[in-house]
């Protein structure tokens, strides 16, 4: 089933100016509420109505983590229930700038809060986004199987129309669910063989962080990406440059064009190759102390 978010031009204006304000690297959270059309392979949801919370509604704000106030929380389901909408979560990663993806602390709140929003609401579909400085990603619930699905498209609705590609869709990444196992064991073949499908399956379980992305991390990285490590979180500040392209795995003249950060780029490459993996990208440098909280957090 297909299911596509759109939003009026001037709303997603005045979200991303309360959501992204200036000199504030905090998460920021806001909810929408949105109308329901139906047709035969799937649902729009059209947004009618913005509300962000400000510090007041918020229990936790930092650089890796905002939580809503549950105050606020039944604020906003009593407004969609008595306008019969459904209910988008939105939040922003402010340190992502070409790619985003849900984090593992969003995983694990969404998988809490999203089948009592159903029994609450009904079946929707509910939906979340995160925002990057100029990306993001959006995925919806499904009650029945009780999992996540990759939204289709966000779609902006002004004087022309904008159509944004989340970053798993435009990534083809569904991450394990959507796998076909027969592909995935032909593509782990050669390393079952040596050490079997349970040690296979150890990998996929495994998180691996990289702290610097340059010449012997890029390959390092991809080394994990093609063994089927489940989860890769990689951390760097800096962008592509032209004295990299002799060593930085994945890169390409385009990327120093662009300006490309190191992080976005082998998550996009990583995609490409091995659409099971899940990368966390962080762009900052380990030195800071906002680095070390968003790896404890992830």
């Amino acid at each position: 089933m297909k299911v596509q978010i759109i939003i009026p031009e001037l709303q997603n204006i005045g979200l991303c100016r309360k959501l992204f304000p200036p000199g504030d690297d905090r998460e920021h959270f806001a909810f929408a509420l949105a109308g329901v059309s139906h047709y035969a392979n799937g649902y729009n949801l059209l947004v009618r109505h913005f509300i962000a919370a400000d510090s007041s509604c918020l229990v936790k704000q930092s650089g890796v983590r905002v939580s809503p106030d549950q105050r606020f929380v039944a604020y906003a389901w009593t407004l969609v229930k008595a306008s019969n909408s459904v209910l988008i979560h939105i939040h922003t990663h402010p340190f992502s700038d070409k790619y985003v993806g849900f984090s593992g602390i969003d995983d694990t709140s969404d998988a809490e809060t999203f089948p009592k929003l159903a029994e609450f609401l009904g079946n929707g579909p509910h939906a979340a986004i995160v925002l990057g400085q100029n990306c993001l990603d959006a995925r919806w619930y499904d009650p029945q199987t009780k999992k996540f699905r990759t939204v289709a498209s966000v779609r902006v609705l002004g004087e022309r129309l904008v159509t944004i590609t989340p970053s798993s869709a435009r990534e083809n990444i569904v991450h394990c669910e959507n796998t076909n196992q027969d592909q995935a064991n032909e593509i782990y073949d050669r390393q079952i063989r040596v050490f079997g499908e349970e040690g296979q399956k150890a990998l996929r379980k495994l998180t691996a962080a990289i702290v610097g992305v340059g010449g012997i991390g890029s390959v390092v990285f991809v080394q994990l990406v093609r063994l089927g490590v489940g989860r890769i979180i990689i951390v760097d500040p800096d962008i592509v440059e032209q004295s990299n392209l002799n060593r930085l795995a994945g890169s390409t003249l385009k990327n120093t064009k662009s300006k490309t950060p190191k992080v976005d780029m082998l998550a996009r490459y990583a995609a490409q190759i091995n659409p099971e993996v899940k990368v966390i990208p962080i762009r900052a440098s380990i030195l800071e102390e906002s680095t070390h909280e968003q790896l404890e957090n992830r």
